[in-house]
């Protein structure tokens, strides 16, 4: 049923209206953590918090400067592009953790979550396509005003 919901939801957007302002947040198909609310999504991404047995999430960012990062970043994280650098500028040098991943497309987004089972990160919602649908798993779309969770 999921799968038909999300199938009528990349059909209609295309047909309704632009999907450049809509976000898909995504992470392994097998991943297994249960990330039901905007603020468990935001707390495995900033590793504030553990998504299984000592594990922390894999945090995926796009470019700096996309769009998908100040929705991502507006939306999710409550921060500005320059609260997220800082945020792990500070982390990187107190505790020795890497910032997020960088990628420069949604395709190369796509790739290193399907790679990570801890990867957690955000396409464009006009990239899910029938042939990528497998290599991910969709947690919720977002769009400035309303969010809904698979």
């Amino acid at each position: 049923m999921k799968f038909i919901t999300l199938c009528f939801l990349i059909f209609y957007g295309h047909l309704a209206y632009s999907q450049d302002n809509k976000i898909v947040v995504i992470v392994h198909p097998k991943d297994t953590y249960h990330f039901n609310s905007i603020k468990k999504i935001r707390e495995a991404w900033l590793l504030k918090t553990k998504i299984g047995k000592n594990l922390y999430a894999l945090p995926v960012n796009k470019y700096l400067k996309s769009p998908e990062a100040t929705i991502f970043y507006e939306v999710v994280l409550k921060m500005t592009t320059s609260q997220v650098s800082e945020y792990f500028f500070y982390l990187q040098y107190s505790d020795a953790i890497l910032p997020p991943v960088e990628l420069p497309s949604d395709e190369a987004v796509i790739s290193y979550i399907n790679s990570n089972p801890h990867a957690l990160g955000y396409i464009n919602l006009s990239s899910l396509n029938s042939d990528n649908t497998e290599k991910m798993k969709v947690i919720c779309i977002i769009e400035k005003d309303k969010i809904t969770f698979y």
